[in-house]
């Protein structure tokens, strides 16, 4: 059998752009319950184990009252992981709009770690929870949400790096591998979290900033 990669890159897109384009039209304060509800519940089970039912029942409406705003589990599930990083994203588009220095960019950015490491872990917990089950019929589509957004995060820590070390403010050879080394040490921050609760996350984060200042080399002004 042959497959046609464009068509499934096509329709997986086309997924992906449904899922946001419902939450925004949906957008509010009972979609908003729904989607924080099966948030909870993705984030502490399998997806399997979650039904429709009980994340109605979780918020004391009617299971009908859903599948008015989401066709099925699988639609609802991919609206949610759009809904968890939709807050995340306009804080990252909000930092590359408002901050044209370099420094001043990378630092707002480890900053929004911080101030929404809640939203953040919540995400990474689905991610670590359904790892290993077969969590929906079209993974496809969870992987180009979470692709949509790592290549946002590193986008945005490459752009810095290459303009710091253009305006001699950093030192570094490799700036996408910069990027993508800080990407993961971000990752491994909330996942450590997830599993040691005495992490002090904002603490982490300074020191992955501390940590990337020295390896790029940062000359300070003085």
């Amino acid at each position: 059998m042959t497959v046609d990669h464009a068509a499934l890159a096509e329709g997986t897109a086309g997924a992906v752009q449904q899922a946001k384009a419902g939450l925004q039209k949906h957008k509010g304060v009972r979609s908003e319950i729904v989607l924080e509800a099966a948030l909870e519940l993705f984030s502490r089970e399998e997806y399997k184990a979650v039904t429709v039912q009980r994340i109605a029942r979780s918020i004391g409406i009617t299971h009908s009252l859903i599948y008015y705003y989401y066709r099925n589990k699988e639609n609802l599930f991919h609206s949610a992981l759009v809904h968890a990083l939709d807050r995340v994203m306009e804080d990252i588009y909000r930092i590359k709009a408002t901050h044209r220095e370099p420094v001043d960019l990378m630092r707002a950015y480890f900053q929004m770690n911080i101030e929404q490491a809640e939203a953040l872990k919540r995400f990474v917990r689905i991610m670590f929870v359904n790892a290993h089950s077969n969590t929906t019929s079209s993974p496809e589509i969870v992987s180009e949400i979470i692709s949509d957004f790592y290549a946002l995060e590193v986008g945005i820590l490459v752009e810095s790096i290459r303009e710091g070390v253009s305006q001699g403010v950093f030192t570094c050879e490799w700036p996408d591998t910069a990027a993508r080394f800080v990407s993961k040490c971000l990752d491994g921050i909330y996942y450590g979290a997830l599993v040691r609760k005495d992490t002090d996350l904002a603490q982490a984060m300074r020191e992955l900033e501390d940590v990337t200042w020295t390896l790029l080399n940062y000359k300070k002004e003085q």
